[in-house]
């Protein structure tokens, strides 16, 4: 250090001037080049959180187009499936009004295998709804009470295809030749019409709610995936009827329990589940 002083004192002052600029001109090149440094990290961290930004948003888009078209699809066929079920009803009806004034005699126009058909499509295109359920629950795990209220619609579905639908229309409605010609048609009475009308409406009407719960569904996917895009929330539904409930997130446990308690569904589930458990209790009994 004496001799560093030594040196210094022993220099000129235009020397001391040109050594002092030039380490002033080289603690500013520095200084710069570390606020570079740190200007283009700074820069990159917010490249990259553009990116994933964008990225989530796009995940987001795809993730609600792929739910709309599954939505769609299932309230296609929900119409397709009502709409032949109340028009089979109608048709009866009108065939037993001709063939009571014995004036003409008519047949409906649709047939048991193509009211089947209807059914097993939107049969189908509910279970695709219950899969992409599944995929959803990283949005939010509430979700499953889709899941639940999918399972306890279909069981009521099936129900009523098989135990009343099938016993009722399958003999009232045309039936066809292998060949594909109708085969004579005997109408009903008109008592005997009404009856099974209201028979038909009264299928369609519990499945047609099922169009209600798309609806939520497809509102909570909005709020969850496009909400923080657009800035705003979409309400739910008001149903006119209060017995056709609401399906939301924020209510999801509540009526997760209710429909486990109450539905036919829920109430098979949880006797499997009971006899399930007390078969595993028994084998673990045996195996001890």
């Amino acid at each position: 250090m004496i001799y560093l002083h030594s040196l210094w004192v022993g220099l000129g002052v235009e020397t001391k001037s040109a050594l002092i600029g030039a380490v002033a001109t080289l603690l500013a090149a520095v200084g710069g080049f570390g606020g570079l440094i740190l200007q283009v990290r700074s820069q990159g961290k917010q490249n990259r959180a553009s990116v994933e930004e964008n990225e989530r948003r796009r995940l987001k888009a795809q993730m609600y187009e792929e739910s709309v078209t599954v939505c769609n699809e299932l309230s296609d066929r929900v119409v397709d499936y009502c709409n032949k079920l109340r028009v089979a009803g109608s048709q009866i009806q009108l065939a037993a009004k001709v063939g009571e004034l014995a004036a003409s005699s008519m047949s409906p126009d649709c047939s048991f295998e193509s009211i089947r058909k209807s059914y097993g499509d939107c049969y189908e295109a509910a279970v695709r709804f219950v899969v992409l359920v599944e995929r959803r629950r990283i949005i939010d795990p509430r979700m499953t009470v889709f899941r639940t209220v999918m399972n306890a619609t279909l069981h009521d579905m099936r129900q009523n295809f098989e135990q009343r639908l099938v016993r009722s229309a399958w003999h009232i409605l045309p039936s066809f030749a292998p060949d594909g010609r109708q085969n004579r048609y005997q109408p009903l009475s008109e008592v005997e019409a009404k009856k099974a009308d209201a028979e038909f409406h009264f299928i369609a009407d519990q499945v047609s709610n099922l169009g209600c719960h798309l609806d939520d569904f497809l509102i909570e996917m909005q709020n969850h995936l496009l909400g923080d895009l657009f800035g705003h929330k979409v309400p739910h539904r008001v149903p006119i009827d209060p017995k056709y409930r609401v399906i939301t997130l924020a209510d999801a446990e509540e009526i997760e329990q209710h429909i486990i308690a109450q539905s036919a569904w829920g109430k098979m589930a949880t006797d499997i589940e009971a006899k399930m458990r007390a078969g595993l209790v028994t084998v673990e009994g045996q195996t001890v």
